[in-house]
């Protein structure tokens, strides 16, 4: 077990069966919060209307996690600049992971929500 979660490795999570990640990036110039606010000022809203357990990555973007009955495939930049989806066949890396230092350890919780809605939810 300890060599598993050493700084050498990383948690992901599986997506797909039920769950889907939008993955926000903030990197490479790209601003995937700003894609995302304003897909949602387009629509009247803004990102406090979206309810679901939330991770910060140390970039500064986020995944939020969603429950669905539907299968949804993964894309990269389909829905908007800097937003992917992670589905069917798809994995998103853990927030918590030591590469990413600078990660509240607040996500470690959120990710056990998570799990925990997302099976029995």
């Amino acid at each position: 077990i300890e060599r598993l979660f050493s700084p050498n490795h990383n948690v992901a999570i599986a997506t797909g069966g039920g769950l889907v990640v939008l993955d926000v990036d903030r990197k490479k110039g790209v601003d995937g919060l700003e894609t995302l606010n304003n897909l949602l000022a387009e629509r009247g809203l803004d990102r406090t209307s979206i309810a679901t357990v939330t991770a910060r990555t140390p970039s500064g973007g986020l995944h939020y996690y969603f429950k669905t009955d539907q299968p949804i495939s993964c894309s990269v930049g389909t829905l908007g600049a800097g937003l992917d989806v992670r589905g069917e066949g798809g994995y998103v890396v853990a927030a918590s992971n030591a590469v990413q230092p600078d990660v509240p350890i607040e996500n470690i919780l959120t990710l056990y929500r998570t799990a925990r809605e997302f099976r029995y939810g």
